[in-house]
């Protein structure tokens, strides 16, 4: 067990399918469907012990602009921050805070605003 603050995330959306093409894109990876559970939901890929998460659509849980703001790791094979800063439009989204470096903290991060209405961080080392 690890002693991370997160062990799971979940993403609202409205529409799971376009969400889960906006998040392969920008993010150059693949996502797999969860079968059997009561909802249906796409996972963000993850290895081992690693904190998951998915997208997921449920009647009780709505995309908002005003939520908690999640920060996803890009995947090594994604290339760079300023890469897939700029696949966020192409994608459908918008870029809320553009690339930039915080003062002690490795690597850079951006914050979009995906298809469904969510503001969500990225950040790469």
């Amino acid at each position: 067990m690890n002693n991370d603050a997160l062990t799971w995330f979940e993403i609202p959306t409205v529409d799971l399918d376009r969400a889960r093409r906006f998040y392969e894109d920008v993010l150059h990876t693949n996502m797999q469907e969860f079968a059997g559970g009561r909802d249906p939901i796409v996972m963000f890929p993850f290895v081992g012990e690693g904190v998951g998460g998915a997208l997921v659509k449920r009647p009780h849980s709505q995309p908002s602009p005003c939520g908690t703001m999640v920060y996803l790791k890009l995947p090594v094979f994604a290339g760079e921050v300023g890469e897939a800063e700029a696949r966020v439009e192409k994608a459908g989204g918008s870029v809320v805070v553009p690339k930039m470096s915080v003062p002690g903290v490795p690597g850079e991060m951006f914050v979009m605003k995906d298809t469904e209405g969510n503001m969500v961080g990225v950040h790469g080392l």
